[in-house]
Order: C-alpha cells, then structure tokens, then sequence
C-alpha cells in the first residue's frame, strides 16, 4: 500500500504518468496498487536468481534513499535555517554529516566488484536500468511541473495526509 501511494503521490507532483494519481471513493490508490500487484506477481516466475539480484537492487536504492536523506538534511540546514522542526537529532549538523559520509561510503562499496559490499553484476545493471527508467519519466513529464508554484506542488504531492 506505502509503494501504491508513493507512486500516487509522485505522479501528483507531476513526476509519473498522470494515470497513478487517480483514487476509488474509499480514496484507495487503485492504478498505483495494480501496477504493484503486477510486478508483484511475476517476480516469483523469473527465478530465484532474479529475485535475490532484486533484493540487492533494492538494498541500493535503500541505500540512496538514506544517502539522499541524509545530504538533504545538512542542506537544509543551511538553505532553511528557520524552518519549524519537530524533532532536534542529537549531535545535530554533525550527525546529518556523518550520516551522509557513511551512506555515500556504502552506496560506492555497493559498486565495486571486490567489496565486501558488492551487489553483483546483474543488480548493478538493474540499478542503472532503474536510474535510466527513472531519468526518462521526470524529464518526460518536466512540461507539467513547469509553470507549477511551490505551493501548487505541494497541495498536489501531499493531498490529503492530514486527513483521517
């Protein structure tokens, strides 16, 4: 369900297809969740090697998902510093910076071949497919982010989270 809404709430924010962004009355992102099932259910027919590259793959973008985070966090830092945060992180800047180092550290390890770290071939080409496939969809959609104000975004990605 959290993957079906992520998608719903990129293609809000103008990153994926416009379809993903539908919901049934119940407010139940359907074509996100039938994208989701799809995948869900061929998985297990290409085999087990497909399976254990794609747990690989998806550790790597774990990963780059807290890399990201992590560099996000000191940026705003500096690019925000008045911004209302709920939640003080002990160490404060200096955890957000080790948190970065460390994860960029992993993701690199994650990619060379000797490294204990090593993902193996076939999940370092999905990855790079996955990257590429992802590159396509936001700048194919880039004319409807363009235009689009701040606030306009925001309405669109966070519609509804803090309704009950």
């Amino acid at each position: 369900m959290a993957s079906a809404s992520m998608l719903m709430s990129m293609s809000r924010g103008k990153i994926l297809p416009e379809i993903l962004a539908r919901q049934d009355k119940h407010g139940i992102p359907v074509p996100g969740l039938l994208v989701c099932l799809a995948l869900s259910v061929a998985g297990p027919f290409m085999g087990s090697n497909l399976v254990d590259s794609l747990t690989c793959f998806s550790s790597a973008g774990f990963i780059l998902s807290w890399c990201l985070n992590s560099w996000s966090l000191v940026r705003l830092r500096y690019t925000e510093p008045d911004l209302k945060r709920p939640y003080r992180i002990p160490g404060g800047l200096a955890t957000g910076y080790f948190a970065g180092f460390i994860t960029t550290l992993i993701m690199v390890l994650m990619f060379i071949p000797m490294s204990p770290f090593f993902i193996g071939d076939l999940a370092v080409k999905m990855f790079f497919a996955w990257m590429a496939v992802g590159m396509v969809l936001y700048f194919s959609c880039a004319g409807r982010r363009k235009g689009l104000t701040l606030e306009e975004k925001r309405a669109d990605i966070f519609a509804k989270m803090n309704e009950k």
